[in-house]
Parts: C-alpha cells; structure tokens; sequence
C-alpha cells in the first residue's frame, strides 16, 4: 500500500491510499482540524511515514501530526507537535516510537504505543529539519537539515537521549542534507542534499575523525537527492531526487568505507 497527500479546492487535507498491486485507490482520508501556519503551507510536500507492520499511518499537517488506523481508516489522534511546519515523520523499527521533524529547529519522540501519543522528549537540532534516519536497532537517531554538520543521539532510554558526536567533515556535505538512510547490515550512514553529493560514513570509525566517503550514483544522476532507501538485505541502495529518477546502486561494505 501506498500513500500519498493532496489538496482540493477547499484546503481540506487528504490523504489517499492506494494499492500498490492493483494501482487502485483504497479511500481517502480527510481532516479538517489541523492549524493552519499560512495561507500557502498546503501547497508544501506533506511527510507521510507508515508504522513497521503498516498498520498506521503518520502524517505531518502543519504544526501538527494525525495519526490514522490503515485497516479501518479512522483518526487515532492528532498531537499538537510542533511551533511550526512539520518536515519530516519516522517510526522506529520496532514501531512504538515515532520521531518528528520540524521548521522550529526540534526533533520530538512520541510514544505511540497507547490510544493517545505521548510525547517523550524534545531535542534541539540548531536547524531547520529535512530529515531523519534511525539505525536498525532504534538505538540511534540521525537528524539532518538547512545545515551541517548531521546532529546524533543515542536512544537506549528515549526519555534521555544522549547526543553524540556530530557527522562533520572538511570534505563532507556543501550544501543542505535532505536526505539519510542507515545501512541495515553495516555501521554506516549514507547522506544526501542539495550540492549533489551522496556520502558513506562509516560509523564504526573514530568519531573525531570521520573520514567520509562521496559515492557516484551510476546513469549520470544530477541534481537534488531528496530520498534515500536500501532494501533489507543491504546490498542495494535506492536514491530519488530532483532528476525525477529512481535509482538503484548495487554496494558491497568495501565500495562504502574509505580505504
């Protein structure tokens, strides 16, 4: 199943699902309760993020997150999130932690497991949020956005997360990070932006001497990386941007670490 948001004549959201096999549309989902930041936040790409098992759907609108049951399509709830326009929606792995993005420079966990979300925790990125990536395990969250260098924290207790040494390099990022995946059978994290470079940094690497590496995307991909994915045996990376291309790069852990 699929998802994805648009917006009719009377700037009443929606969100529609549909079906990935058949290409057919599901239902639409609707709410009206959502503040408003401006006349023209509806026009922005809204964040959506299912939960592991699909079971719920995350969606980002405006200040605020709604959260959907896919089976019976009815609204669970609709915490009041952020100050200003959310970014970015992720869950983690073991679906019971959502984390959220925003324009007013937070990332928050949610505990999702109970009827209404509770929030866990806010932690200050310094930047406005593009992006966000958890490790396999749910132990680490990574933040990236209008600024360098990409923030950490270490998630054993979500409640008190502990920061960690930033990803920065001399030869890193030139321009915005918006997009992150972690590999799901190496220590490492890929990240793309705006000046067009993807990067593999090898987490297992001393952190106050990141070494990253740049990786070429193969078929002369240009411009923006907005989106970053590996499919689950970690060989294969996804990557989609601004060239409206979709494409697939074939990795070992060698072509990723430096030498």
């Amino acid at each position: 199943m699929i998802a994805y948001w648009v917006v009719d004549g009377s700037s009443t959201e929606q969100a529609k699902l549909w079906d990935s096999r058949t290409r057919k549309r599901i239902t639409t989902l609707r709410d009206t309760t959502v503040r408003s930041i401006d006349g023209n936040d509806w026009e922005r790409l809204k964040p959506l993020a299912f939960s592991p098992d699909g079971g719920r759907l995350a969606v980002g609108a405006g200040r605020d997150i709604i959260l959907w049951e896919v089976a019976s399509h009815q609204r669970i709830a609709v915490p009041k999130g952020h100050s200003d326009l959310v970014n970015f929606l992720i869950f983690a792995p073991d679906g019971k932690t959502l984390a959220s993005g925003a324009d007013d420079g937070r990332v928050k966990l949610w505990d999702v497991t109970s009827a209404e979300p509770r929030e866990m925790t806010a932690l200050s990125a310094g930047f406005r949020v593009n992006g966000l990536a958890f490790s396999l395990d749910g132990k680490t969250l990574a933040a990236s956005g209008d600024g360098v260098p990409i923030k950490r924290w270490e998630l054993s207790h979500p409640e008190a997360p502990v920061e960690l040494l930033p990803l920065e390099a001399k030869d890193g990022h030139t321009g915005w990070v918006y997009a992150m995946a972690f590999s799901p059978r190496a220590n490492l994290l890929i990240s793309a932006g705006t000046g067009g470079e993807v990067i593999a940094w090898d987490l297992a690497s001393d952190p106050k001497k990141f070494s990253p590496r740049k990786l070429a995307l193969p078929h002369s991909s240009i411009g923006i990386v907005s989106a970053l994915a590996f499919t689950p045996d970690g060989e294969t990376m996804l990557s989609a941007g601004s060239d409206n291309n979709i494409t697939l790069s074939q990795y070992r852990r060698r072509h990723f670490c430096p030498d």
